[in-house]
């Protein structure tokens, strides 16, 4: 199998607002909003072939250009070194979403 000697360059900007709130002195909410914009290659693609030539091509998953994104998540300590967190993430683009929900406890001892 061969292929081209190819790069790909994507970068990324990007701005936001973190927000962070304490409701009581064991409680903490957080917000994240941004954006994201994608500069360069957006969709992958390379020219390959097998040794009897026979061409082919191979396409990777495309890069949204602008993607807005939101996080809201609240965390508590609930026993004295013992933490609950708990977060959602989102990305929202013309094309595609992507949701997340992260649920992390930790204890210290």
């Amino acid at each position: 199998m061969r292929a081209g000697n190819e790069t790909d360059e994507t970068g990324f900007a990007g701005a936001g607002l973190r927000l962070s709130q304490e409701v009581t002195a064991r409680t903490k909410l957080h917000a994240q909003i941004g954006w994201r914009r994608a500069f360069g290659n957006t969709m992958p693609i390379r020219a390959m072939s097998f040794a009897d030539q026979t061409a082919f091509s191979v396409r990777g998953l495309p890069v949204a250009r602008n993607v807005a994104t939101l996080e809201r998540g609240a965390e508590t300590q609930w026993q004295p070194g013992a933490t609950l967190w708990v977060v959602y993430a989102g990305q929202y683009a013309s094309a595609f979403e992507d949701h997340s929900l992260r649920v992390q406890a930790s204890w210290a001892f």
